[in-house]
């Protein structure tokens, strides 16, 4: 088995408490996946960006892969589910709950000239899966591509150079202005993955969703039934009118000792009014989920809030 000497483990960010620390998860990252087309430094590239999000989000704790080049062709040659399991591996000691795996698709540099003036426009497609270190099973995927040369296309009047000089203006991200003028193939493609932030961060949006706890019942109706609660966690992005829902979670262990979490609906919940930092008191929807909560509360079932999808 390679992994043992394959990969190195860094801990990249801790938190204050070890209170706080049990509320985040133990995210890691390796370097992409790539094939022999691809370079080491862009699939490292690719990491630290996805790294970095992870770590600006203050949702995560993050450990991070970090590969002895010796052998990676090696286990390269294998496919990516063979370096997979190596990276699953190496993260679990760890504690990593869950890992963040990319393979590298496509990576592209396009000469253009503009007025005498040679310039390179980047795209980049890679991979991310949402791996869980326990079960070893993909929960979430999703396709990034970022190709500024098409969107130049699409913004219309000026072509690339229109592009650029849109971004002056403001209209354009500065990666994206970036990628499409670079002044090389290998800065056009590093521009091209450091514009692929805002796809990362959706992709953490979705395969991460923020969830809150319920902390009191703000007021009840007749029978118990609970017509307000005020809910806690990180609410920043919560606005009066969104939609949330109350979930039960249902935890089972399996035969082969893996562990395994189900959720259940329970109500579903609108924000009422945002109070300060990490609160919220919301209205439960209708007299159902009203009656609902009541029960759940009763039963001491143990609730999450998630944003609706």
């Amino acid at each position: 088995m390679y992994t043992a000497r394959l990969f190195a483990l860094t801990l990249l960010t801790l938190c204050a408490t070890s209170a706080l620390a049990q509320t985040k998860p133990i995210v890691g990252t390796a370097p992409f996946f790539r094939s022999s087309a691809v370079t080491p430094a862009t699939a490292a590239e690719a990491q630290a960006l996805v790294t970095n999000v992870l770590v600006e989000s203050d949702r995560f704790m993050v450990v991070e892969v970090e590969q002895r080049t010796a052998i990676e062709d090696e286990l390269f040659a294998q496919g990516d589910d063979a370096y997979l399991d190596g990276v699953v591996t190496a993260v679990e000691p760890m504690g990593a709950e869950y890992l963040l795996f990319g393979t590298i698709l496509d990576v592209s540099a396009r000469e253009q000239v503009s007025d005498g003036t040679r310039t390179y426009a980047g795209s980049v497609t890679y991979e991310l899966r949402k791996v869980s270190v326990g079960t070893r099973e993909v929960e979430c995927q999703q396709t990034i591509q970022t190709d500024v040369a098409d969107q130049a296309v699409s913004a219309g009047r000026g072509g690339l150079v229109g592009l650029v000089r849109k971004q002056a203006g403001g209209l354009v991200g500065r990666a994206a202005a970036a990628a499409l003028n670079a002044d090389s193939p290998d800065a056009a493609i590093t521009a091209a993955i450091n514009d692929s932030r805002s796809q990362v961060q959706s992709f953490l949006d979705t395969c991460f969703p923020t969830t809150y706890e319920v902390l009191a019942i703000e007021r009840e109706g007749d029978g118990g039934r609970i017509e307000e609660v005020l809910i806690g966690g990180d609410s920043d992005g919560l606005r009066a009118g969104q939609s949330l829902d109350v979930v039960e979670l249902q935890v089972f262990e399996m035969s082969d000792g893996t562990v395994r979490t189900r959720e259940r609906p329970v109500a579903s919940l609108r924000v009422r009014d945002v109070q300060g930092e990490g609160f919220a008191v919301c209205s439960v929807r209708g007299r159902r989920d009203q009656e609902a909560l009541r029960d759940a509360f009763a039963e001491g079932t143990t609730l999450v809030v998630k944003v609706a999808d």
